[in-house]
């Protein structure tokens, strides 16, 4: 027979979908296809909140004691030490005198161009180290800084004017 058709030993291969083809699947759903967790009537959220690190009590900072004035010297009979190298920065900020000095209990005296004088301790303000001090001025102008005995003169022009001492 030669118009005969000859069934072939294989089944055809599907043909690739086309896009925009729904393919269904090859087997019916089964009973073990089951929607996600999440979507099921039953689910419980299960969320862990991790525990926080404990919390170390901060201790607070004490500022220095307050000195005894009965136990400072009086300024005339405060005496010179060793001679010191004195630099000052003018810096944008508050209009006052401020500094750092080597160390707490040293006095002092600042003289405006009035001639009113006031006294001011080291280690009076701590943040600026152990020997800082400062103190507000009223107005702009020249002042006279004695530090054991050695005097500087400071401009003050609206802004803190910051003396840094140095021993020799």
């Amino acid at each position: 027979v030669a118009n005969a058709i000859v069934a072939p030993s294989e089944p055809p291969a599907p043909s690739a979908p086309v896009a925009n083809e729904i393919v269904a699947p090859s087997e019916p759903p089964t009973a073990t296809m089951m929607p996600p967790a999440w979507a099921r009537d039953d689910f419980v959220a299960s969320i862990e909140t991790p525990t926080p690190a404990p919390i170390e009590p901060v201790m607070p900072t004490l500022p220095p004691p307050p000195v005894d004035e009965t136990q400072l010297p009086a300024f005339e009979q405060a005496r010179p030490r060793t001679p010191r190298r004195l630099h000052v920065d003018h810096l944008p900020g508050a209009r006052m005198i401020a500094g750092s000095l080597p160390r707490a209990g040293i006095i002092i005296a600042i003289q405006n161009a009035q001639g009113n004088q006031t006294l001011v301790f080291s280690g009076s303000a701590s943040h600026y180290g152990e020997g800082g001090f400062e103190t507000i001025v009223d107005q702009d102008g020249l002042y006279r800084v004695t530090i054991e005995g050695e005097t500087v003169e400071v401009k003050v022009s609206g802004e803190t004017a910051f003396i840094y001492a140095d021993t020799i």
